[in-house]
């Protein structure tokens, strides 16, 4: 899906967009960003909006009415112009979804009522302001205004503030009787105070909401029983095997291994149905403990393969603690963040685990020498400064993780000061180091430069070792495999660097991969049918605007790094006059709440968020060169060091890019991912506080609006049930027709002609395609 040509102005914030991104009102072209009532900023829906026909302002129509009433004005019939007021109202034809919910809302129907719509009725109906919807029953209806009580008293509320609600809740988002948003967080929220944190979204995709606790449901109990679960084989309806089990991490596991160990059983070509999983989410949402489990069940399942197959369970479980010890760090949103991205390729043979292999993305260096303010550095340094023993201690001359400047919790140089005391061994360390850097530059070389070097040539390391643990003879010749995806959440922090660039471009990539999975084989027209503005679904311009060669922000990042004078401001004003017209990207206004403007800063408008970010530091971050620093380690004493850097002989001194090997790194990912039938997980905080056992409505809802993707929204659930997702497995499309045609005959063999023919030819014709 392609965005318009030529850009238009918004009617209102006079911002130059693609008219893909404007939606056209009887006064006007807006961008969607504008096109929210003035009031109370909600986002407004083109078929239904009030405008003032003087100032262009929009509002919705319960403020409209409040407005006006206020004025003594009359309220505005539908698709009329008040003249009095200047206001013109819009109305398009009811569609017959929207005329089975008005029939629906009668006496008696069971509703969700907004609250931040209708404040005044809170205190009515015994709701709490902090909860976005309250469930209530219609006890009576006046034109649009309905009459509703939520047991704790009654209140009357207009039209646009009610959602139809379901009388139970549903393991399956697709199964819900009334799609709106109203519904969907009400039925993730009664399943999650069930202690059910995880919901079905489809076939597709599983939402795992984090309750901040331990659960009893991940023992071998709970693994034996998805293995015995009684479902429909691989090839039947994804939906039927659902209905005997609660959605489980386990249950997905049990999907994947049972898919892979037959097609290996059967004899498939190499790798043509492997299966991969992605686990995707914000930081702090549980997508190592995702993938942990997910691992722990493979390993469990088994159960051929002899000694081998038991020597790679035990590295694989022990790959996990030192992955982590070496690549994962306390950040401000997650205690066990990891800042690196992984991707485990899993082989399987004869029902048993066979070999595997890791691929790393990103390791973040820049930890080890700057960190965010209550931010840590790597866990395994502090692991080694308190459970070393005696004589290694004494032979690397460690102290106490305190005591180390490089292993202090991050803060501001004020703080650090006024907290030590004036023969601090801090003070000493920073005086030291001072002059360390001062010797290492005299030397041609930077000794921040050689420390990030050493750690990510030592990670490297630790990876090649594993893997030749994990596949003794060498790389796997075919068969089928399981891959494990466990990268980096979507990151809005306060000072964005090209390290949440790099980060954010990862998660807007898997993005898009998810949308060409539940929208493929959808034309354009389909897709603006059910969801109004398609054009907004695919992201791949915000993908292009970051990796497309010769604008894309990395490439203009990488001119600025080979340029003699290049420098971030320079970054900043370049990247600014090649996408300025660009609606994915942005640049700050001074103002007393923003002190960078387009010569230090600018705005990516990602998928989940718009995001700020700074370029200070872009250029060093993205420069991975040791100038001079290659020789001087390849003359080390220490034989580990030599070997480390024996590799850059070749390339020592020339640029590498951290954002050009990423981006290529990335690419080779997805085509990885593209080739593999792929399976999602898609984690999500239960609350902001990692409080446990504790929903936050307003929190969850933001997510479920903003960051989960379209497939569990209402309008994307209601592209799934519309009846043409291409989605069921092709043995179904054989088997089902002919079924049904069989049971047809059986019950009326003198009727249904017409019916019967068509499911003749549907099964003659997919028979047909699979041979």
């Amino acid at each position: 899906m392609v965005l318009g040509g030529g850009g238009e102005p918004c009617s209102l914030c006079k911002q130059t967009v693609y008219p893909a991104e404007l939606m056209t009102t009887g006064l006007g072209r807006f961008h969607f960003s504008c096109f929210r009532c003035t009031k109370c900023a909600r986002q407004l829906q083109q078929s239904t909006y009030c405008q003032d026909a003087k100032t262009g302002r929009l509002y919705c129509k319960p403020h409209y009415s409040q407005l006006a009433v206020a004025a003594g004005i009359q309220a505005v019939a539908d698709g009329g112009v008040d003249a009095s007021a200047g206001v013109l109202v819009h109305r398009k034809t009811k569609t017959a979804e929207e005329m089975e919910v008005e029939l629906a809302l009668d006496e008696g129907a069971l509703v969700w009522v907004e609250l931040g719509m209708v404040p005044d009725a809170v205190s009515l109906l015994g709701a709490d302001l902090a909860d976005p919807f309250v469930a209530c029953t219609v006890v009576g209806r006046s034109g649009e205004v309905f009459t509703v009580s939520s047991g704790g008293g009654e209140a009357e509320v207009p039209r646009p503030c009610v959602w139809l609600r379901d009388r139970s809740s549903s393991a399956n988002n697709l199964r819900l009787q009334h799609l709106n948003e109203a519904n969907l967080l009400g039925n993730v929220q009664r399943r999650f105070e069930a202690r059910h944190i995880y919901t079905q979204t489809g076939a597709l995709e599983l939402l795992a909401l984090n309750p901040y606790a331990p659960l009893c449901s991940y023992d071998e109990d709970q693994m034996e029983r998805y293995r015995r679960a009684r479902g429909a084989p691989v090839e039947s309806a994804p939906d039927e095997a659902q209905q005997s089990e609660e959605p489980h991490i386990f249950g997905v596991a049990e999907e994947i291994w049972r898919a892979v160990s037959e097609a290996e059983a059967e004899g498939a070509s190499a790798g043509t149905e492997s299966r991969s999983v992605v686990v995707s989410g914000e930081s702090g949402s549980g997508k190592t403990e995702s993938n942990r489990q997910l691992l722990s069940y493979f390993r469990w399942r088994s159960t051929g393969g002899g000694d081998g197959a038991a020597a790679i369970s035990r590295v694989l479980a022990l790959s996990d603690v030192l992955l982590e010890s070496f690549g994962n760090a306390s950040t401000v949103n997650n205690h066990n963040s990891s800042r690196f991205g992984k991707y485990l390729a899993v082989d399987v043979a004869s029902n048993a685990l066979a070999g595997g292999s890791f691929s790393t993305y990103l390791l973040e260096t820049t930890r080890l020498v700057r960190r965010a303010t209550g931010e840590r550095n790597f866990h395994g340094l502090y692991m080694l400064c308190a459970g070393a023993a005696k004589h290694k201690r004494a032979a690397l001359r460690l102290r106490a993780a305190k005591e180390h400047f490089y292993t202090l919790v991050s803060s501001s140089d004020k703080q650090r000061e006024a907290a030590a005391p004036p023969d601090a061994p801090t003070r000493i360390e920073r005086r030291f180091d001072a002059l360390e850097d001062a010797l290492s530059q005299l030397r041609g070389v930077r000794a921040v430069s050689v420390w990030r070097a050493l750690y990510a040539g030592l990670f490297s390391r630790l990876v090649a070792e594993l893997n030749a643990l994990l596949r003794p003879d060498g790389p796997a010749n075919g068969g089928q495999y399981i891959g494990l995806l466990d990268i980096f959440g979507f990151e809005s922090l306060e000072t964005n660097s090209l390290e949440q660039l790099l980060i954010n471009y990862a998660n807007e990539a898997l993005h898009h991969l998810f949308l060409r999975h539940v929208f493929r084989g959808f034309s354009d027209e389909a897709l603006a049918s059910v969801l109004g503005d398609a054009s907004r679904i695919d992201n791949r311009c915000c993908v292009a605007l970051i990796d497309a060669p010769p604008k894309g922000l990395l490439h203009i990042l990488d001119h600025q790094c080979r340029a003699p004078q290049g420098s971030e401001t320079a970054f900043c004003l370049s990247a600014t006059q090649k996408h300025e017209e660009d609606p994915f990207f942005t640049v700050p206004k001074l103002s007393r709440d923003c002190s960078h403007d387009a010569s230090s800063a600018f705005i990516v408008r990602h998928f989940a968020a718009d995001v700020l970010y700074t370029s200070g530091g872009f250029l060093e971050s993205n420069n991975d060169t040791l100038v001079g620093g290659s020789h001087w380690l390849r003359a080390s004493t220490e034989p580990l060091v030599t070997e480390l850097f024996e590799e850059d002989k070749a390339v020592a001194g020339t640029f590498s890019s951290v954002g050009g090997r990423f981006a290529a790194n990335l690419k080779e990912l997805m085509a990885r991912l593209r080739s593999t039938q792929t399976h999602f997980v898609r984690c999500m905080k239960s609350n902001g506080g990692a409080l446990p056992h504790t929903f936050d409505a307003p929190y969850v809802r933001h997510a479920l609006r903003d960051r989960l993707p379209k497939l569990a929204t209402p309008r994307g659930i209601g592209l799934t049930r519309a009846g043409c997702a291409p989605l069921a497995p092709r043995g179904l499309l054989q088997k089902r027709p002919a079924a049904a045609l069989a049971s047809r005959r059986r019950r009326r063999p003198r009727q249904g002609i017409r019916a019967e023919a068509s499911l003749a030819r549907v099964a003659s014709e997919t028979s047909r395609g699979s041979s």
